[in-house]
């Protein structure tokens, strides 16, 4: 695992060679003092020409800030004389400015003075010091608690921070732990590859011909001190997790810009009045540019961590979607007892839409055969009470539980008031061969997407197969709803015959008992009659029935003879006319079956 580690320097000065310069200089020592070529304007307020030099003390040119030091290497000093426009030495003030080459001002408030500028290049930067150290710390999260210290030797407590300092022409300089990391300014550019007497390429050029750029010493340059840590091996580079941790020291030149920092204010004779009243007072002002050295630190610190190393793994497993690849590998290739074989095969079918429309075909003829176990009424509609009595022959099962198992395939299966389905509370075919089949496609849907077969041999065939089911279905309904009507009549003549035995136990013996004994005689010969004749008209009706669906012209016939002869029957067994008229069969019309009369 890598950790960034937090690190810092520190930078300070040190007038070194400056010192003997400042004390006895010549202005022809230096190149850039009063040389004309190095003249430059932005503007016609901002013109630094005829720079001069001056030596200065190292404190007043040096600025050292949080992780930086700054070298000033050219100022514009601006003085400032103010003195009453009246006064009675105004007169010889201006004619000393003028003298100057300064220029003078006057305002309303009667309130006059003269300004000078003038361009200053401090002399002897190049031979003052800057000198660093620096320090790391790993954060509180690291698996390992290192720090380390430039100005520490190495020890038994202290493994030591080296650092290699490398240099623009591909070489470098180590710094043992302890030992001081110090150059002069001159030698720092020379390790940047910059200098203060080169052209600013990136800066405006000057306006009065556009094409002068400054010098680097008036626009001042940053220079950017990289400190990266790490412990990698110092030879081959390759990460280890060993704790030899070192720096190593890049500098990096920042072009192109003015390096500028804040302007200060002296007065030598500070203003005694309000401002705007006119007086006498003497101002100084420093627009100060410069090399500025900038620390920064980054880097990585490699160290070994199993915890870290198991967080990698998995996480490289869920990233490279291996997780995936292992459980099908493990489910489709290494399950015992033919499940792989079955789960692969599966994984591996192949979807069309023919196929499917097949198989859900196949499914519909098997549904349509225990629909028809599932409604025994054949109305068209399964309901809770047809699949309580499917329950009703499972042991284990009560009726509260099946009536449960009923709702709740009703309340998800039944789609209630739809258009084409059954009504609320049944489950129609459609809807029963959906709710086996899933929601992949509805039966009506899928009718409705199933084109015809019309160019196969067999469609003729197939056809009447079907008209004829379809008419022996209709018949058995018809006899069905038959057997119903004929059970009411033999209900009737079971009740008579009950009544006449009840009668006699009643009455007893004697003249009235003897006429009523033999009027129940009659009753019981004309009953039992009925029941002959009712047995005859009903096997006529089975045998014309038959015949008409048979297409058979006799039925006519036979059906009106069986008529005929229910009548005779009905006529001998006596008994009061108006039962005997309310048994009577209409006579049979011609072009109709005389069974459908009967």
């Amino acid at each position: 695992m890598t950790e960034k580690p937090q690190g810092s320097a520190n930078g300070w000065w040190e007038e070194g060679a400056m010192a003997a310069v400042s004390a006895a200089f010549s202005s022809s020592q230096f190149p850039y003092c009063g040389n004309s070529s190095y003249d430059f304007a932005l503007s016609e307020a901002l013109e630094y020409d005829q720079p001069s030099c001056e030596a200065l003390f190292g404190g007043e040119l040096t600025i050292i800030g949080e992780g930086s030091v700054f070298f000033t290497t050219s100022y514009v000093e601006t003085e400032t004389r103010g003195w009453p426009c009246g006064a009675s030495n105004a007169t010889a003030k201006a004619q000393a400015c003028s003298s100057r080459e300064g220029q003078l001002f006057s305002r309303v408030n009667g309130q006059c003075g003269c300004t000078e500028r003038r361009t200053i290049y401090p002399v002897g930067i190049e031979g003052m010091i800057m000198s660093f150290e620096h320090t790391f710390d790993t954060s509180d999260t690291a698996a390992v608690d290192w720090y380390g210290s430039s100005a520490v030797p190495a020890s038994s407590d202290h493994s030591g921070l080296d650092t290699n300092l490398s240099f623009a022409n591909q070489t470098s300089r180590w710094y043992k732990s302890g030992e001081r990391i110090s150059m002069s300014v001159g030698e720092w550019l020379e390790v940047a590859a910059a200098s203060l007497d080169t052209r600013n390429e990136g800066a405006q050029s000057d306006y009065r011909n556009n094409q002068t750029n400054p010098f680097y010493r008036l626009t001042g340059l940053t220079v950017k001190v990289n400190i990266v840590y790490t412990n990698a091996n110092r030879n081959s580079g390759r990460a280890t997790s060993e704790e030899d941790v070192y720096a190593n020291v890049k500098l990096e030149p920042e072009r192109g810009t003015w390096v500028p920092v804040s302007a200060t204010t002296d007065y030598i004779e500070y203003p005694s009045r309000p401002r705007h009243e006119a007086q006498t007072y003497h101002m100084v002002q420093k627009q100060r540019m410069g090399l500025n050295f900038k620390f920064i630190s980054s880097g990585e610190i490699f160290t070994f961590s199993w915890a870290y190393l198991l967080r990698a793994f998995v996480s490289g497993l869920v990233l490279l979607n291996a997780a995936t690849l292992i459980t099908d590998l493990v489910v489709f290739n290494c399950l015992p007892g033919g499940v792989s074989h079955v789960l692969r095969n599966k994984r591996l079918e192949l979807v069309s839409r023919r196929s499917e429309f097949a198989e859900i075909g196949l499914k519909a003829a098997l549904a349509a055969v225990s629909y028809l176990q599932f409604d025994p009424d054949g109305n068209g509609s399964i309901e809770a009470e047809d699949i309580v009595k499917v329950f009703a022959r499972v042991e284990g099962v009560t009726w509260q539980k099946a009536h449960a198992i009923a709702h709740a395939i009703l309340d998800e299966a039944d789609t209630k008031d739809e258009a084409g389905e059954a009504p609320l509370g049944g489950l129609s075919y459609s809807e029963y061969i959906t709710c086996l089949e899933g929601d992949a496609v509805k039966f009506d849907k899928y009718l409705q997407f199933l084109a015809e077969a019309e160019d196969v041999s067999d469609r003729e065939k197939c056809r009447l197969v079907f008209e004829q089911a379809k008419k022996e279905q209709a018949m058995q309904l018809e006899a069905e709803n038959k057997q119903k009507r004929e059970r009411k009549p033999k209900e009737t003549s079971t009740m008579l015959g009950a009544k006449g035995k009840r009668g006699g136990a009643a009455k007893g013996k004697g003249p009235a008992g003897r006429g009523l004994q033999r009027s129940n005689t009659l009753t019981r010969q004309m009953g039992g009659a009925m029941m002959a004749a009712e047995d005859q008209v009903n096997h006529a009706a089975d045998q014309a029935s038959s015949l008409v669906h048979a297409g058979c012209a006799v039925a006519t016939h036979q059906a009106g003879s069986a008529a005929h002869m229910a009548k005779n029957l009905l006529h001998m067994g006596g008994g009061p006319p108006d039962m005997v008229e309310s048994q009577r069969l209409p006579k049979p019309k011609d072009g109709k079956g005389s069974w459908q009369h009967v």
